[in-house]
């Protein structure tokens, strides 16, 4: 019978889920839009993926004439927020 040395499991099972909630973490690349030293497009806050990071971020590329960046960004808004609202309509 093999005997289990628990408390390297433990460190090892531990390590495993840091290095998987690290990576999970990762940020994520943002838009590059630099003009006259300003950087347009980075977030004040945390960016959560979710419709109105989106929104804020493309008015902040429109503010510095980024517009390719601004209009993929309003696309991705409207489709999220699309969605958002047609769960909450049809949902009784």
């Amino acid at each position: 019978m093999k005997k289990i040395n628990l408390s390297k499991s433990i460190i090892y099972y531990a390590i495993r889920l840091c290095l998987i909630v690290w990576i999970g973490c990762a940020p994520q690349k943002l838009p590059i839009c630099i003009k006259d030293g300003i950087d347009y497009g980075k977030p004040e806050t945390v960016f959560l993926d979710e419709w109105h990071d989106y929104y804020r971020r493309a008015l902040s590329l429109l503010a510095g004439e980024c517009y390719a960046l601004a209009l993929s960004d309003l696309k991705k808004a409207a489709d999220m927020r699309f969605e958002d609202t047609a769960f909450e309509i049809f949902v009784p």
